[in-house]
């Protein structure tokens, strides 16, 4: 079902079948015959074809509105968890001498807590 939206809004932004089966590394058959199987499960007709252009039908455009969100949701999860690698997180835990800790630890780990707690207030 996702590889479906994903195509059908391929095919809307890229305002045909051809286009989008380039932008998408597919055959035009495939686009084609992707875009038929998701209208066969959905029971209506997303766009209207012609030889020279593609444009959405009512329920087209209401399924496209609804696609756009999700890929935007997906999005902003996908670059949630980006994030959330970039940044220290998690329980530290340090075994070392005091004289270690005192010569070398001390001066660095204010910084880490501030990096840790300013960009996670659930850490």
């Amino acid at each position: 079902m996702l590889e479906g939206i994903e195509i059908f809004t391929a095919v809307v932004e890229a305002n045909g079948f051809t286009a989008a089966a380039r932008r998408l590394g597919k055959s035009v058959s495939f686009v084609s015959k992707e875009i038929g199987l998701l209208e066969e499960r959905l029971g209506v007709r997303l766009p209207s074809r012609t030889t020279r252009q593609v444009s959405l039908t009512e329920d087209g455009q209401i399924y496209y509105d609804e696609c756009r969100r999700i890929i935007s949701v997906a999005d902003s999860a996908a670059r949630a968890l980006a994030e959330s690698r970039t940044r220290p997180h998690g329980q530290l835990k340090i075994s070392a001498p005091v004289s270690f800790t005192l010569s070398h630890l001390k001066s660095i780990l204010p910084a880490f807590m501030d990096a840790r707690t300013d960009k996670c207030s659930s850490c």
